[in-house]
């Protein structure tokens, strides 16, 4: 229904859902990046509970996403293989790139999920 316009109207409804705008320009690949970028700088300057861990937990999981995951397709997409490897590789592909798999990367480096700080630091 509105055509060519119909970015700009995405954009302007999307902003109830705290979309960011740079994902119009960026495109669906830097946009990717931007905003797992976006969300590692968080970490260090926006807002972080110091009772939590949920910040440094989400920016495990986006320099995982952002850095990890391709770099381990990369891996596993140049191994020489066969149709049986190649398989195996694939459905690794698949495992490795999953939202379980990131968790379990964050839960190693940051901690379990819900953990809170010392009741020290609130002092």
């Amino acid at each position: 229904v509105t055509g060519a316009v119909d970015p700009l109207f995405q954009a302007a409804t999307g902003l109830r859902y705290d979309r960011d705008l740079t994902a119009l320009t960026a495109g669906p690949q830097i946009g990717y990046f931007l905003a797992q970028a976006q969300i590692i700088l968080e970490v260090a300057f926006g807002r972080n509970s110091p009772n939590t861990n949920t910040a440094e937990r989400n920016g495990v999981m986006a320099a995982y996403r952002m850095l990890g995951v391709p770099a381990l397709n990369y891996a596993l997409s140049a191994m020489p293989a066969g149709p049986v490897i190649g398989a195996v590789a694939g459905g690794a592909m698949q495992v490795l790139s999953g939202r379980q798999a990131a968790e379990g990367v964050a839960d190693a480096v940051a901690g379990e999920r819900g953990q809170y700080r010392e009741a020290s630091a609130l002092r």
